[in-house]
């Protein structure tokens, strides 16, 4: 990442995020502001998972924090990200405000791990992709800063199967061209 745009820290807060907080993310040129559309994604499967956070990050860079810009699904910086709360907890996501109701944008997840899968945030089977284009992973505070930075130098690349891709089928990986480490010999 760049220095000019890597996260600004801000006011930490232990208050747990939750759907229709609207947070600032504070970058050189300016103020990059989001929208929790969920709080209960299940990435992680398992009695003690907690649920995660999916957000939307708005593309419109505002000069001050309270500039809160009118979310719409078609104006995204970068594909939908699910996360979880430390990007709060470390300062580098602060709440500004609260939407009545958060916006409802399509979204489906792309799920690598069993073969490839198209999922709802709820983990249900879609036929293929819907709507925005996201992965079923968590993605921590510093690479949601590694996104916004691509995505402020037009390097971003959504997702396969995402509208926005110019592609609408997934890819699917080729497990034979993936070459494994060799063994370490004083391991033996």
């Amino acid at each position: 990442m760049t220095y000019e745009e890597r996260l600004i820290r801000g006011k930490k807060s232990r208050k747990v995020p939750r759907m229709g907080d609207i947070f600032t993310m504070q970058i050189a040129s300016g103020y990059l502001h989001g929208v929790v559309v969920s709080d209960g994604v299940q990435v992680f499967l398992g009695p003690d998972s907690p649920p995660c956070l999916l957000v939307h990050v708005d593309r419109r860079v505002a000069t001050r924090p309270d500039e809160i810009p009118a979310f719409r699904c078609r104006e995204l910086l970068m594909p939908p990200v699910i996360t979880d709360r430390r990007g709060w907890t470390q300062g580098y996501f602060v709440t500004v405000g609260r939407l009545a109701s958060p916006p409802v944008c399509p979204t489906s997840f792309f799920d690598y791990r069993w073969g490839g899968q198209w999922l709802d945030a709820q983990r249900n089977v879609l036929p293929g992709p819907v709507g925005d284009v996201a992965m079923m992973a968590l993605s921590t505070y510093s690479a949601i800063g590694v996104l916004v930075e691509t995505a402020i130098a037009g390097t971003q690349k959504w997702p396969p199967g995402s509208p926005r891709s110019g592609e609408h089928t997934p890819r699917a990986i080729d497990w034979s061209k993936i070459q494994r480490a060799p063994a370490d010999p004083k391991s033996d």
